[in-house]
C-alpha cells in the first residue's frame, strides 16, 4: 500500500499541483533493465497517458489522508500543547485507518470509490475484468481445517470459505498447481485478523527452494485487508508441464507460541509477459 508522510517542509498545496505534471515516461528503477520491461507492459497494455493519471490519483488519495489524519490529531490536541511522540503514534494510527479504507475501495468518508486499479480482493473473487491471467490453487497440510487449531472460516469479502489459524504453534501449508509456458509470479492471498498474534518469521518455498524468510507484519501492515504476500517466481519451460509446490512454514522455535488471527485462502500465480526486445 501507498504510505504518505510528507517533510515537514513540504508545501503540500504545491505537491498537489504537481501531481497533475506527473509523467512515468522519465520514471528511473533501481535496476534499468527493470525499467525497459515496465515501460514496454505500460505502452502495451493500458499506456502511459492512463498510467499517469492513475498514479496522480492514487498520490492525491493517499495525500487526503494524511491530511486527514493530521487534522484529526490536531483537534485532539489541547491549545498551545508541545508536539510529542504519542502524537506521531496517533497520526500513523490515524493515516493506517485511512489506507486501509482506500484499500478496500472505500473513500475517506466510506463511501464506494470508483476503483482504477486492481486489488488483491478483486483479483481473488475474479472480479477484475481485463486483469493480469491468473491460476489459483487450494491451500493444505498439516491440521488446515482442524476445528480446533486452523478452521474454515466465511470471508465475507470474498464470498467464501478460507483458513484461520487460531491456536497452532507451527504452521506448515502448501499448494501445488501445473502451470503453462512462461514465468509466473507466486503468492500467497493473506490477511491480518484483529485478533493477530504471530511469533516468528515464515519461511516462503518453490520446489522445496528457500525463496526467503519474513516477519508478516512488516509485510501486510493492513488489519482486516486482503494482501498478496510474495514468494518468488517460476518458469515454466515449453512442454514441460512440471508441477510447481508452493510452500509456506513457521520459522521453528525451542518454545513455539500459538499464533492467532492470521487468514490463509490461496496460492496466486499471475503470468508474467516477458518481451523480446522488439
Amino acid at each position: 500500500p501507498v504510505m504518505v508522510w510528507p517533510h515537514s517542509k513540504t508545501d503540500l498545496h504545491k505537491v498537489k499541483e504537481q501531481f497533475d505534471g506527473i509523467n512515468l515516461t522519465t520514471a528511473l528503477a533501481s535496476d534499468e533493465e527493470d525499467a525497459v520491461l515496465l515501460r514496454k507492459h505500460i505502452q502495451s497494455t493500458c499506456g502511459f497517458p492512463w498510467m499517469n493519471s492513475y498514479v496522480g490519483e492514487t498520490l492525491r488519495r493517499h495525500m487526503g489522508v494524511f491530511c486527514r489524519a493530521f487534522d484529526a490529531m490536531s483537534g485532539e490536541r489541547q491549545p498551545g500543547e508541545l508536539f510529542q511522540k504519542r502524537d506521531v503514534m496517533r497520526m500513523r494510527a490515524l493515516r493506517n485507518q485511512g489506507t486501509a479504507s482506500l484499500a478496500r475501495g472505500l473513500d475517506l468518508s466510506g463511501a464506494p470509490m470508483r476503483v482504477t486499479k486492481h486489488r488483491e480482493e478483486e483479483l481473488l473473487r475474479g472480479a477484475a475484468g481485463g486483469g493480469p491471467r491468473l491460476e489459483f490453487a487450494t491451500v493444505g497440510g498439516p491440521l488446515c481445517e482442524h476445528p480446533a487449531y486452523v478452521p474454515e472460516v466465511w470471508d465475507a469479502i470474498l464470498r467464501r470459505r478460507v483458513l484461520r489459524v487460531h491456536g497452532l504453534c507451527l504452521l506448515s501449508c502448501h499448494a501445488e498447481m501445473i502451470l503453462g509456458e512462461g514465468l509466473w509470479r507466486l503468492f500467497f492471498s493473506v490477511k491480518r485478523g484483529a485478533d493477530y498474534a504471530f511469533d516468528t518469521q515464515v519461511i516462503l518455498r518453490i520446489n522445496g527452494k528457500e525463496q526467503s524468510r519474513v516477519t508478516i507484519e512488516q509485510q501486510i501492515e493492513m488489519v482486516d485487508v486482503w494482501m498478496p504476500l510474495f514468494v518468488g517466481e517460476f518458469r515454466q519451460e515449453r512442454g514441460c508441464y512440471k508441477e510447481v509446490e508452493v510452500q509456506m512454514e513457521s520459522v521453528a522455535a525451542t518454545k513455539p507460541e500459538p499464533k492467532f488471527g492470521f487468514y490463509i485462502d490461496r496460492v496466486r500465480a499471475e503470468f508474467v509477459p516477458v518481451w523480446d526486445g522488439n
